[in-house]
This record gives C-alpha cells, structure tokens and sequence, in this order.
C-alpha cells in the first residue's frame, strides 16, 4: 500500500496490478479515515450557523462537481474501474490532507494567540475546509487521468 506516492499508486492502477484484497484494503483505510475525520470533526464543530451552512453546502457542491469531473476524466461511460481507482487514489491523498490538516490547525492556534476572534476562526476553518475539499479533487482528477494514460 502506499501511503504518500501517488505516482507510484497510479502506475499499478494503469498496469491493473492491484489485486482485489489490495483494493479492498484501499478501500478500508480510505474508509477508516473518513470515519476518523468525521468522529473528529465532532470534537469541535462550528457554533455559528452560518459558517456550518456554507461548509456543507460548499463540500456538497464540491463533492458533486468534483466526482463528475472524476468520472469524466476516467472516460465517462467508457471509461473502466473508476470506483477502484477514485477510492485507490484517495487514501494517499487524504494521509496528504491530514497532514496539510494538522499545519493548519498549528496555524489556527497561532491566528488565536495572535488575537483572532472565535468568529474569525470558525469562518477561517469553514473557507479552509471548502478549499481543501477543491484541491483534494483537483488532485484526484488529475491522477484518474494519468492512470489511464
């Protein structure tokens, strides 16, 4: 499994050398972060509203445009195994947002100690994760592409 090269991840995707349990465990940790990223979104959640409702709004905006772009990128109707290939793809690239998750988060606790405001930072956070979301996808796009070339 890899955990950081993408690249290399692609390339086995390209020469269809995952085996079903190989994409079964991509599946499962990709999976198992989405269920921690839920659980510790939990942990924090946005006290105002309105910064909650763009968040959702934008991730469910973003997820929709997102995944049909995926799915045109990997051909379409034509194209073959995206499932595999969205879900493959995604582990490396969630470890890679955690970790970008984790420098913000350092970022946050220094815009807090620099006297930003509780408002600010809910906003900040909301904007950031709808941003995120966006280069997650980008990235995805592009690497469904490159396994098909």
């Amino acid at each position: 499994m890899y955990l950081w090269k993408t690249s290399r991840l692609v390339a086995e995707l390209r020469n269809g050398s995952l085996n079903e349990a190989d994409l079964k465990n991509y599946y499962l940790a990709t999976s198992a972060i989405f269920l921690a990223g839920y659980y510790l979104s939990l942990l924090a959640p946005p006290q105002t509203l309105s910064a909650l409702a763009f968040e959702a709004v934008g991730s469910l905006v973003v997820t929709i445009i997102g995944v049909n772009y995926a799915f045109n990128a990997n051909g379409g109707n034509a194209g073959s195994f995206f499932v595999n290939k969205a879900v493959s793809i995604s582990f490396p690239l969630l470890i890679k947002v955690m970790v970008a998750s984790i420098a913000f988060g350092i970022l946050l606790d220094l815009a807090e100690g620099a006297g930003a405001t509780e408002l600010q930072l809910q906003w900040i956070t909301s904007i950031s994760i709808v941003v995120i979301e966006v280069c997650f996808f980008v990235r995805l796009v592009a690497h469904i592409r490159n396994a098909n070339a």
